[in-house]
């Protein structure tokens, strides 16, 4: 008797393949499968039995539900931005980059979705051009702060200068997270949102180079782009 399959969509299952930052190749040694069922599956030649299925629920630490879906969901996604930002490099997100990221878009939609849903008035960050003056976008920013370098002076290490500027930040409505992604990979990312504009940090790294691309994402914010 045939073995019982899992009507799973599969241009979904790419998806989740792709959103996880895997090869098929790779989820197939992640989920101990076939590469060839992989493919047969992603092309929707064959569906996977049962306990083939559950490998793949496993592997993609995704609900199981997500694989019945008529089409890939589109949001809380990876932006394709992340994806190919020039400042990756050659660099290509890991499974847990991916992970993280995918973790933090979702807290940030939910919380798009409370703040909306109590009527809060969207966030009023500055919006600039990249082609306008740095030194005078930077003076403005600055004086928006209300933290003058004397401030800053005062403050005894680099840790109390990043808490700081992180309560700053969430102040102004800014989502600001850490995230533990590891060293050699990505330091930071940014994401706008009307209500929920967010950046996030690696703590893998130095309070002094959090504090860096934590103002490097809040660029991103100021001029309404995605970026990692």
């Amino acid at each position: 008797m045939p073995a019982k399959t899992v009507p799973i969509t599969a241009e979904v299952l790419a998806w989740a393949r792709e959103e996880a930052s895997l090869t098929q190749t790779e989820l197939a040694d992640r989920a101990h499968l076939e590469v060839d069922w992989v493919r047969a599956w992603e092309n929707a030649e064959a569906r996977p039995t049962k306990g083939q299925f559950s490998k793949l629920v496993g592997a993609l630490k995704r609900p199981s539900a997500v694989f019945f879906l008529s089409e890939p969901p589109q949001e809380a996604g990876i932006p394709t931005s992340f994806r190919s930002a020039q400042t990756l490099g050659d660099h290509r997100l890991g499974f847990d980059e991916a992970r993280q990221i995918r973790w933090a878009r979702r807290l940030q939609e939910l919380a798009a979705w409370v703040l909306r849903d109590a009527h809060t008035s969207q966030i009023r960050l500055g919006q600039y051009r990249p082609s306008q003056d740095p030194i005078r976008v930077a003076s403005d920013e600055r004086s928006n702060s209300g933290i003058s370098t004397a401030d800053q002076l005062d403050w005894s290490s680099p840790t109390e200068a990043f808490r700081a500027w992180r309560s700053r930040l969430e102040d102004q409505g800014i989502l600001v997270m850490q995230l533990s992604m590891g060293k050699n990979n990505i330091r930071g990312f940014g994401a706008w949102n009307d209500y929920a504009p967010m950046v996030a940090v690696n703590t893998a790294y130095h309070p002094t180079a959090r504090i860096f691309t934590l103002f490097h994402e809040v660029a991103h914010l100021l001029t309404r782009t995605d970026a990692a």
